[in-house]
């Protein structure tokens, strides 16, 4: 059994399915130290004025926090701001619709921590990937959350 252990990450880029897909057992390790500025809960966008930084605001409150504490802030409307922000950038791009408002949209729903919320995206982008052979995808923490796709 091959098993492939990488942190979360806010929407996983082409590679992170590569790995998912040479694996048999993928886990989500997010039991570490939340890295502050990283790639947890941001990422860049290619927008008309060059690439920008959409974020997922969360609640760091000090060093040694581990990602599975990491809540997400809902006290702002950012999900709808970032859907907008990635509708206008991408709009005219080929296959954009229906694939944003039948994936995109759905993929900004709550959950509970910054690990939770990666593993729903995770899992829904996978469900889009086509993957050859069965894999499974763990997240260690506290949230439990568990799936399987072929």
């Amino acid at each position: 059994m091959k098993v492939g252990i990488i942190q979360s990450n806010f929407l996983p880029w082409r590679g992170y399915f590569d790995f998912i897909r040479e694996v048999d057992l993928f886990i989500i390790e997010d039991d570490l130290q939340y890295t502050k500025g990283d790639w947890r809960n941001r990422n860049k966008i290619k927008t008309p004025r060059g690439a920008e930084w959409i974020t997922v605001p969360v609640n760091y409150k000090r060093t040694g926090q581990l990602i599975e504490q990491t809540q997400i802030d809902y006290s702002t409307p950012w999900a709808k701001k970032m859907m907008n922000r990635i509708r206008e950038s991408y709009r005219s791009a080929p296959c954009f619709e229906p694939y944003f408002s039948e994936h995109l949209a759905r993929m900004f729903g709550r959950a509970c921590t910054t690990p939770h919320f990666i593993y729903l995206r995770t899992k829904h982008f996978s469900m889009m990937v086509p993957f050859t052979t069965s894999s499974h995808i763990i997240s260690v923490s506290r949230c439990h959350c568990m799936t399987s796709w072929t």
